[in-house]
């Protein structure tokens, strides 16, 4: 089983993540929907959870995606990460943590 985690502030976004993973009707995926940093974050502590694939809004209310990637690796160093944002200003920015 492929578990992926879902995180960005917003609904619309998410959604659309959503449908692409009912399309591919896999029932070796499964994914959580977190919309915002810290709540993806609390959950992994207070369930001690990894999951196989990150995807992360960049930029968050909070704690950005880039943040809590930083935290990420520090427990789970090979994770994979796949970053979404529309700022290019950013393209840099995630060399740092992988």
């Amino acid at each position: 089983m492929l578990h992926i985690a879902l995180c960005d502030d917003n609904p619309a976004s998410i959604e659309i993540l959503e449908k692409y993973f009912d399309i591919l009707n896999d029932s070796t995926i499964d994914y959580d929907v977190y919309f915002s940093a810290e709540e993806l974050y609390r959950y992994k502590l207070n369930n001690e959870l990894t999951y196989d694939i990150y995807i992360l809004d960049i930029e968050m209310q909070g704690m950005n995606g880039l943040e809590l990637a930083k935290t990420i690796r520090t427990n789970e160093p090979n994770a994979l990460i796949i970053f979404l944002t529309s700022y290019s200003e950013y393209v840099f920015d995630v060399f740092e943590v992988m």
